[in-house]
């Protein structure tokens, strides 16, 4: 089981300069005399932005990760905020998963705000990296890309997509099944062009057999892709797609055209049309999701915990990957903004520094990840794999969890940070 000791997360290793950053920069002491206060830092209050995605096609697939982040705030605010002394205020702007609308959403807060607790989607942490880097702001994001792996104004708690893939076909090819055929099918554009390099990857450093790598449309039906990959006897198809509609498109298309190969998903590809209407009886058969956290429901203390604070905080919210993310990821700014605040600085140099120093994350249901300065981050060395619930309930459940990630996955070339 993942170690829940939230303790060592915050035993930063930073060295007394932490301690005396921001001074000369008209920055002044609090109230209790304890930190600088800075944008977003008034002394006594911690705020905190949120790029979320409230509206448009894609709002019900961002939907369940703003509840749990602002499930964990809620329980973080009620034992006294960070550190037990700050408490958090959240500023949430809708970004409709538009890379214009974010990027007037981030101008319009960035003054008020000391880091951006959730950012979500590739798209939107793609439209907001350029100027947090020249406004020195740490960016909280909810985004599997691994591009962002060795970004330092980039903090995201999730396994790689290119990593979960790689995971679900090593996975699916122990023993008697070596010789199942990997293919992929990804939306058009960047999707494709990771979803590609990850099947070239897989048969020339994993040995793996491959076939096609194909791209999809928004909005348009795949029919003709679905029967190449029929044709060419995929075995296991990586489906790396936009939640809604191409996700549905394309296991739809598959159930008209008889295609059954094991479809792998990367956990932010769960929804709840998995889990209801016609899908549910192919994804439960065909479909499995891989993840770096534990599923919903887990014989876990931190499990408990979450599910306690979901409960009193989160009633009306529905089982399910996102909601976790969204209350791992503020487990993770809670970690680094305490360390921030041990050390006297809450300033976003100082907030930099902090996550820089953390030797791991350790969060409440998800394995720990290697961390430290950019260029050192590691990947997470154990994951799960998951199915959507076969008790016709939402969610997903347990196929194989403590899964080792081999040395292969481990040893993938994600591109070089700032």
């Amino acid at each position: 089981m993942p170690s829940r000791t939230r303790t060592a997360l915050a035993a930063l290793a930073v060295g007394a300069l932490i301690a005396t950053a921001g001074c000369g920069r008209g920055e002044s002491k609090g109230p209790d005399d304890a930190a600088a206060t800075a944008p977003g830092f008034d002394g006594r209050t911690l705020t905190l932005g949120v790029l979320n995605v409230t509206s448009g096609p894609a709002a019900s697939s961002f939907a369940p990760i703003g509840a749990g982040a602002k499930a964990y705030v809620d329980a973080l605010n009620a034992r006294g905020g960070i550190a037990g002394k700050y408490p958090v205020e959240l500023i949430t702007r809708d970004t409709a998963y538009d890379p214009s609308k974010t990027a007037q959403a981030y101008e319009a807060t960035k003054r008020e705000v000391a880091a951006y607790a959730l950012v979500t989607g590739t798209l939107s942490t793609d439209a907001v990296l350029p100027q947090a880097r020249k406004d020195d702001v740490l960016v909280f994001s909810a985004s599997a890309d691994g591009k962002f792996f060795h970004q330092s104004h980039v903090l995201s708690i999730a396994m790689p997509a290119q990593s979960q893939f790689l995971n679900g076909a090593e996975y699916l090819t122990r023993g008697e099944n070596k010789k199942r055929k990997l293919c992929s099918l990804a939306t058009e554009g960047p999707r494709f062009e990771t979803a590609t390099a990850v099947v070239e990857y897989a048969e020339k450093k994993m040995g793996m057999r491959t076939g096609p790598s194909l791209a999809v449309q928004s909005g348009v039906k795949p029919t003709t892709q679905i029967q190449q990959l029929k044709k060419a006897d995929c075995d296991m198809v990586m489906m790396s797609t936009a939640q809604i509609p191409e996700a549905p498109d394309v296991l739809t298309a598959a159930i008209e055209q008889g295609f059954e190969p094991t479809w792998i998903a990367n956990a932010g590809s769960w929804g709840p049309f998995l889990n209801d209407g016609p899908l549910y009886d192919y994804t439960t058969e065909h479909l499995v999701i891989v993840t770096e956290g534990l599923p919903w429901g887990a014989d876990d203390e931190g499990m408990s915990r979450l599910l306690a604070d979901q409960k009193k905080y989160a009633p009306k919210a529905r089982p399910s990957v996102g909601f976790l993310w969204g209350y791992n990821q503020l487990a993770a700014v809670d970690a680094v903004l305490t360390g921030a605040a041990e050390q006297g600085d809450l300033s976003r140099a100082g907030i930099m520094r902090a996550q820089a120093s953390l030797s791991s994350l350790d969060l409440t249901t998800y394995y720990p990840r290697p961390w430290g300065a950019a260029a050192d981050r590691g990947q997470h060395t154990q994951y799960c794999v998951l199915v959507p619930s076969k008790s016709g309930k939402d969610g997903t459940e347990e196929t194989a969890c403590h899964q080792k990630v081999t040395q292969d996955v481990l040893d993938y070339p994600y591109p070089a940070g700032d």
